[in-house]
């Protein structure tokens, strides 16, 4: 990334100076005065828009656009975070609420036209860990919180879209609270939401699977049922839904229960052939 010059003046002020963080202690650093027009956040996203489920990534850049050397200090292990916002500046996630981060003194240093990038994923959630509604037009703001020189960078657009397809994934659970132990029906329901018959090719007799995944992204369970090799097609009418029922019984991989009080996501996956279509609906597990 190109991170235009800025001149500052430079005083007597050199490398021996001390200078004096936002917390009232002496620091050694090139320039003790705050650089705020010259240090520089901007946050990249992978792509301009992501389809259901699929997951996001973030790159938070600071550069330094100065002619001299700076210092940045943290109160901690975590050097950058990101929001994600509506464009009128509603937060709808944060990662450093998200965060537990190492309580450790940490400290970075960029040279004059030097940068530094730290990149983030994002499963498309809220602070409450649910999956963020589709379609959406949202911003990335990356932010660097150094207790010396706290930064925070433009907002750069995205979107959450469905894929060009004529058909439709949800998952439906009969309410979103469960006490823990208390087995959890769920529904996959594939819709054409087109005008016209609509046809999806599977390979398989098992049509439809989910899977269950913190918010976070580690999944925790795999629906893996027994499905044998059949080639086969099902057409869609327009306004057509075809629904899949399962249950989960809160059990991850190993058929040990689950942890709570916690959210957790359940992602129906359609097993056309190839497979582009899923959806995620949360849920809260609570203690008993």
């Amino acid at each position: 990334m190109s991170i235009p010059a800025i001149s500052m003046s430079s005083g007597n002020r050199g490398e021996r100076t001390l200078g004096f963080d936002s917390l009232g202690q002496e620091r050694p650093n090139t320039d003790p005065c705050r650089p705020s027009t010259g240090l520089q956040v901007q946050v990249l996203t992978d792509k301009p828009a992501y389809v259901p489920a699929e997951m996001a990534r973030f790159t938070v850049v600071v550069g330094n656009g100065t002619n001299r050397t700076v210092t940045l200090h943290f109160s901690s292990g975590c050097q950058a975070f990101f929001s994600v916002e509506s464009p009128g500046g509603f937060v709808f996630y944060d990662l450093e609420t998200n965060t537990g981060c190492p309580e450790v003194l940490t400290e970075y240093t960029l040279g004059p036209g030097e940068s530094r990038a730290e990149t983030f994923t994002w499963n498309q959630v809220d602070d409450a860990g649910f999956p963020m509604p589709i379609q959406a037009d949202l911003v990335v703001r990356g932010r660097i919180p150094s207790y010396d020189f706290p930064l925070s960078g433009p907002p750069e657009p995205f979107a959450l879209r469905y894929p060009d397809s004529p058909f439709r994934v949800a998952v439906e659970t009969d309410r979103q609270d469960y006490v823990a132990g208390e087995p959890i029906p769920l529904r996959v329901l594939l819709t054409n939401v087109s005008d016209a018959p609509a046809t999806l090719s599977f390979s398989t007799s098992c049509e439809a699977i989910f899977e269950v995944e913190y918010p976070f992204g580690e999944t925790v369970f795999h629906y893996d049922p027994i499905c044998f090799e059949v080639f086969h097609d099902r057409t869609l009418q327009p306004g057509q839904t075809v629904t899949y029922t399962f249950t989960w019984r809160q059990v991850d991989d190993s058929g040990q229960q689950v942890g709570y009080p916690l959210t957790y996501l359940i992602r129906g996956i359609i097993l056309d052939n190839p497979s582009v279509h899923e959806a995620r609906a949360g849920i809260r597990i609570l203690s008993p």
